[in-house]
């Protein structure tokens, strides 16, 4: 293998890490956010709770779809049009302003968060060999947490500061 394409297959495993880590931020950041709009829209421990699954019930889905897709298309056009799209999707959360609204949006993010997994996995079995790919994998799925913690961490700082439609831009 070459050098160059030695040091590329980081480069990639690093963009794929922080793919993870970005579309994470937005699924896991639903948990802190949910509690402001429960407050702020006083709604009951259920509808708070179905705000959470709401985001999450959308990949379950779409990961069979995206990964079918991916191996008929490949993962980076997937991939980036599913991160820019997940962000549009939270952008409509912003103007949310009724509950079953908030809902479908979070829903609709959901989906597309089911091009993180799938894409990112298929980009480590891609590019590395067997003997790194153990260890290439764990550092990608490292992703998931660091997304989950920077975005428990932040949200709740950034709606003290700037409301929850500055939380939610982030």
């Amino acid at each position: 293998m070459s050098r160059q394409k030695a040091s590329y297959k980081w480069m990639i495993l690093f963009i794929a890490t922080l793919s993870q880590a970005c579309a994470t931020f937005v699924t896991y950041g639903i948990g802190p956010l949910a509690a402001f709009w429960q407050r702020l829209y006083d709604l009951s421990q259920f509808q708070t709770g179905l705000l959470v699954s709401a985001v999450q019930i959308g990949p379950i889905f779409s990961m069979l779809l995206f990964g079918n897709w991916m191996d008929q298309y490949g993962e980076r056009w997937l991939v980036g049009g599913g991160s820019i799209l997940l962000g549009i999707s939270m952008l409509f959360a912003y103007s949310a302003d009724h509950y079953l609204y908030l809902t479908g949006v979070l829903l609709a993010a959901g989906v597309w968060y089911g091009t993180a997994q799938p894409g990112g996995s298929k980009a480590v079995v891609k590019w590395f060999p067997s003997h790194h790919r153990g260890l290439a994998m764990g550092i990608r799925q490292t992703g998931i947490p660091i997304g989950g913690a920077v975005a428990s961490a932040a949200l709740p700082l950034l709606f003290h500061q700037y409301g929850w439609h500055g939380a939610v831009l982030v």
